[in-house]
């Protein structure tokens, strides 16, 4: 085996658990953001912000869900009124996912928040280590697109 595979799949077993516990673990709960979601439909609802108009396939692809579960979560999020699928009009057989404005309102809330857990976390480090943080993150997102 090639030698940085293997320094790959140690970096990847220590990575993890760190980055869960020092930044997923900013992430405001259902109970803080007073909605009563599981972490699972809070992190749909962030990522229909971000990117409004995917289709559940893209969505769950996104989250690393099967079909089964995404259905679920969209299912309760339209029952509370957060996101809604519409038809898409040059595919009548996709469903489009959006936010509805009280979808919007819901995920603003918890940016807000997240970003003040962040400001908080971040805020003893010197500003070159947060751009430095940002632009490892963004290399790293640019290196897993590849595989």
């Amino acid at each position: 085996m090639d030698s940085s595979i293997a320094r790959v799949g140690e970096s990847v077993i220590d990575f993890l658990p760190r980055f869960n516990d020092r930044i997923l673990s900013l992430f405001p709960s259902a109970r803080e953001a007073e909605l009563s979601l599981t972490k699972s439909q809070v992190r749909a609802l962030m990522l229909i912000r971000k990117a409004s108009g995917q289709t559940a396939t893209e969505l769950g692809e996104s989250l690393c869900m099967t079909k089964a579960n995404m259905t679920g979560i969209l299912d309760e999020l339209e029952s509370r009124s957060l996101a809604e699928r519409a038809a898409d009009p040059g595919d009548r057989r996709k469903l489009r996912i959006r936010l509805t404005s009280a979808g919007r309102k819901a995920a603003d809330s918890i940016a807000r928040e997240l970003d003040r857990r962040l400001e908080e976390r971040f805020a003893p480090l010197p500003r070159k280590d947060r751009l430095a943080f940002a632009d490892h993150l963004a290399s790293l997102s640019e290196l897993l697109d590849k595989l």
